[in-house]
């Protein structure tokens, strides 16, 4: 990504408090412009009050599924997304056109390298 082009804004769902934050901070260090969600509605809400470039996901939600809220913000917004799970299996068949699967713990760099990639292919 190029200095004139614009940094996407990301919205980061997890119910993990901790992993929220941390992958908050370390974005937004990053320059990115970030908004937090804890769980489906809360995600909903935020997509509803702000246009969102890329979303960062936990697969498992305390009320839904990260897959299903991923296709959903897809469809609807034009999003792309990287999907995080602490179980393996999770991975399995997720990653598509403009998704990216990483494992739990999520190394930051890799994340950030998700992002970066999913920003610079062809929509």
């Amino acid at each position: 990504m190029n200095s004139s082009q614009k940094l996407p804004r990301i919205l980061v769902v997890d119910d993990h408090l901790d992993t929220v934050e941390l992958t908050v901070f370390f974005l937004v260090k990053r320059g990115y412009s970030v908004a937090r969600a804890h769980s489906a509605a809360e995600a909903r809400l935020e997509a509803a009050k702000q246009k969102f470039d890329l979303m960062v996901s936990d697969i498992r939600l305390p009320d839904g599924d990260g897959i299903v809220l991923m296709n959903e913000f897809q469809k609807a917004y034009g999003i792309k997304g990287v999907l995080v799970s602490g179980l393996i299996e999770d991975g399995n068949a997720v990653e598509s056109e403009g998704i990216k699967f990483l494992p739990k713990p999520v190394e930051l760099e890799r994340l950030f390298q998700a992002i970066q990639s999913l920003m610079s292919s062809a929509d």
